[in-house]
């Protein structure tokens, strides 16, 4: 299995602050929704990445997440736990995110199935846009189902802490 670049040892071997309810680092397979306004995908024996800056799935199988990226989609301005890479353990929540452009060509959709490194997370059941990373001691944020969340949401802001590892284009 691909792992992300930093790994579960870096994390639980670096110093400095850690909460009382410090774990281990927790490494998880997750999905993340994108916009995908080319036709990769339909037609499998001809899988050509294009080079369009309104495909999001095409720039990150060419470069991976970047944190600096997100909520770069025009319709998708609003960050509920501030600039982050986001994946959820729910494919139906990621779907929501899958949405292609008009013009696209095409009605199927896709998936990124990502490795992350979550490390010690800050679980949390409301929205805080004003979250620049996690707090100290923590390496991500993880939303939880509760006052605000109907499906769990995972955030990473370290672009080392998660590499795409599958895709899956499918029909809504």
């Amino acid at each position: 299995m691909l792992t992300p670049r930093v790994s579960r040892a870096s994390l639980q071997s670096r110093k400095g602050a850690r909460p009382a309810s410090y774990t281990p680092a927790i490494e998880k397979r997750v999905f993340h929704g994108t916009r995908r306004a080319c036709l990769l995908g339909n037609n499998p024996l001809k899988p050509v990445l294009c080079f369009s800056g309104d495909c999001a799935l095409c720039i990150i199988l060419r470069e991976s997440l970047k944190a600096e990226r997100a909520g770069s989609a025009p319709e998708r301005n609003w960050l509920r736990f501030g600039a982050g890479i986001y994946t959820t353990s729910v494919s139906s929540k990621a779907d929501d995110y899958c949405k292609n452009p008009d013009g696209s060509g095409s009605s199927l959709r896709a998936l990124v199935v990502c490795n992350v490194v979550l490390g010690n997370s800050f679980y949390i059941t409301q929205t805080n846009e004003k979250l620049k990373g996690p707090p100290t001691g923590y390496d991500s944020v993880f939303g939880e189902v509760g006052d605000d969340l109907n499906y769990d949401e995972q955030v990473v802001y370290r672009n080392d802490a998660i590499l795409p590892t599958f895709l899956i284009v499918y029909q809504p």
